[in-house]
């Protein structure tokens, strides 16, 4: 994972177009102590996030580039 993202307050919100269906997104957990939790998750247009949570904040890693909005929240970019 080439592209990294980190949050230290509120949720990261994701919006993949394209997908309708959740259930088709494969969700792992890689790791979990009680200091912090990582899990994968794999989205069915190949996008993977890494998602490590701690205290101190939330550290992210994609294998494609993810455009950040105003509000906060992240897209994946979609090719036309």
């Amino acid at each position: 994972m080439e592209i990294s993202h980190y949050v230290t307050t509120g949720t990261v919100k994701i919006s993949t177009p394209g997908i309708t269906d959740l259930s088709a997104v494969k969700a792992e957990v890689l790791e979990q102590t009680p200091d912090h939790i990582i899990h994968r998750l794999t989205y069915p247009n190949a996008l993977e996030v890494v998602i490590q949570v701690n205290p101190d904040g939330i550290h992210f890693y994609s294998n494609r580039p993810l455009q950040q909005l105003q509000d906060g929240s992240l897209v994946l970019p979609v090719n036309k």
